[in-house]
């Protein structure tokens, strides 16, 4: 295995433990975003929706249209410089988290959302910097990494305990199994690596015109076809999508 694609695995190893560490809901909520709408485009959602509780001027009422081509313009920028879609949804995905929790808090009241957009772009790019040092670092000592301004910092890596997020998830998904399984023999699989485990949909389906082996043990259409991420979401991932939402509104009380 090569330096580039040691690194690549080694930040992928972080990123699904990190993944584990966060509350059920947040996973949740994600996983929501990423079957609804592309990476890009709910990437674009998520920091419109900030932007309107914080006061930024200049937000139509209904949103959705340039949220999204904010989301891809954002999307855009990263590819340019990285030439790399895993990387530049990657980046995306890490700075909304940081910019939901606390990111946000930094734009002033009555600022104009081009303004805002433009603080974004700048953290986006300081964000992708960073994932490229802290890739490095790790190679040599996984216990450092790099906060969002540029700093080094050094702390032990954090133990979490989530016995509970990971009871109540699996609860769930042996509740729907029955009914997942109708949709696809692995729906109930893609939900456990996706949910539980923070893997990608490219990961899990496979890429087969890229060489990227389906995790998969029917990675079938119900035609018999081999899956891609394109199949499956256009066959599967709405339906799953509408059983999930049910279940957990059903179960537990909670509009998604």
């Amino acid at each position: 295995m090569d330096r580039t694609a040691k690194l690549v695995e080694a930040a992928e190893d972080l990123t699904r433990r990190l993944w584990a560490s966060l509350p059920w809901h947040v996973r949740l909520a994600d996983f929501l975003l990423r079957v609804a709408v592309s990476p890009a485009e709910a990437f674009g959602i998520g920091i419109y929706s900030e932007f309107a509780k914080h006061g930024i001027t200049g937000i139509p009422d209904n949103y959705k249209r340039e949220a999204q081509a904010f989301g891809k313009r954002a999307y855009t920028l990263l590819l340019s410089k990285y030439r790399n879609p895993r990387m530049a949804e990657e980046i995306l995905s890490e700075f909304l988290l940081r910019f939901m929790e606390k990111g946000s808090a930094k734009l002033n009241p009555g600022t104009d959302v081009k303004a805002a957009e433009n603080y974004v772009l700048t953290g986006v790019v300081r964000e992708g910097i960073n994932q490229l040092r802290s890739m490095q670092r790790r190679r040599e000592d996984p216990d450092v990494y790099f906060s969002n301004s540029d700093e080094e910092v050094q702390r032990e890596t954090p133990v979490f305990d989530q016995d509970n997020d990971e009871t109540l998830l699996i609860r769930a998904l042996s509740k729907m199994r029955p009914k997942l399984e109708r949709i696809h023999p692995d729906a109930a699989l893609y939900l456990k690596l996706s949910l539980i485990d923070g893997y990608k949909d490219r990961q899990i389906i496979g890429d087969p015109a890229h060489g990227v082996k389906s995790m998969l043990p029917h990675p079938f259409s119900s035609q018999g076809k081999p899956l891609n991420e394109a199949s499956w979401n256009l066959t599967y991932k709405k339906p799953i999508m509408a059983l999930v939402k049910s279940h957990f509104s059903e179960q537990y009380n909670i509009a998604v």
